[in-house]
């Protein structure tokens, strides 16, 4: 035999499908009418969004005509679905373009304010890699003169300034920037002296306008001496 339902019961059910019913429809409901943008703000987005159909290879001045649209909320309606709509990528990524291109302003900034000719980042994954490294752009130019000091005349790739960068840290250590005992020093400027009388050597060789082969085999032999020497 079922048991009679209480009213406090049934109100409680009421109201818990009620509630339900409620948050189900906060969820699904459709945004508000956007507001239209005044007429500068309409060419603002125009223009800026000219500027990234022009550019849209290029991730720094796409990076940074998408902050002044993000931080002018000249963009209708939900960010991702206007990223997503416009230009057929992310939010995420469109987010990652624009922190390169900020990053890219406060090198220059930092590193070229008058114009001086200073090698920057070429594509947004190597300032990934800077930004991951360094979070706080305050410490953005720093860095980013390390790398630069520590890649002179090598290749710069995204790895690379991790690989600096981490190194500089603290957080890696290198062959190159191991601390060189007193013996592993000694040995290193002996065979820095062994060339550089090699090296003399040579040069006397060299010098010889008619070398005999005697006079070579008296430097040969001066030379296995040098490198036998302790």
């Amino acid at each position: 035999m079922n048991k009679p339902v209480k009213a406090k019961e049934v109100t409680s059910k009421v109201a818990k499908v009620a509630k339900d019913a409620a948050a189900t429809k906060v969820k699904t409901a459709k945004p508000q009418a956007e507001q239209k943008l005044t007429e500068e703000q309409l060419k603002r987005l125009v223009r800026h969004e000219d500027i990234i159909t022009e550019h849209l290879e290029d991730s720094f001045k796409t990076g940074a005509s998408l902050r002044v649209i993000h931080e002018e909320n000249l963009y209708q309606g939900d960010w991702d679905d206007y990223c997503s709509d416009k230009w057929a990528f992310s939010g995420s990524h469109a987010r990652r373009l624009i922190d390169a291109a900020h990053c890219m302003e406060v090198l220059k900034e930092g590193l070229s304010p008058n114009g001086e000719k200073v090698q920057f980042p070429i594509n947004e994954a190597q300032v990934r890699a800077l930004i991951e490294m360094r979070k706080k752009s305050g410490k953005w130019v720093k860095a980013w003169q390390r790398v630069l000091n520590d890649t002179e005349g090598k290749r710069i790739t995204a790895e690379r300034i991790k690989e600096v960068l981490a190194t500089k840290s603290g957080k890696t250590q290198t062959q190159d920037t191991k601390t060189l005992k007193r013996g592993d020093v000694e040995k290193a400027n002996d065979v820095e002296q062994k060339l550089t009388k090699i090296q003399s050597l040579v040069k006397t060789a060299l010098k010889a306008k008619k070398p005999t082969v005697e006079s070579l085999k008296v430097i040969l032999e001066k030379i296995r001496k040098a490198l036998a020497s302790k």
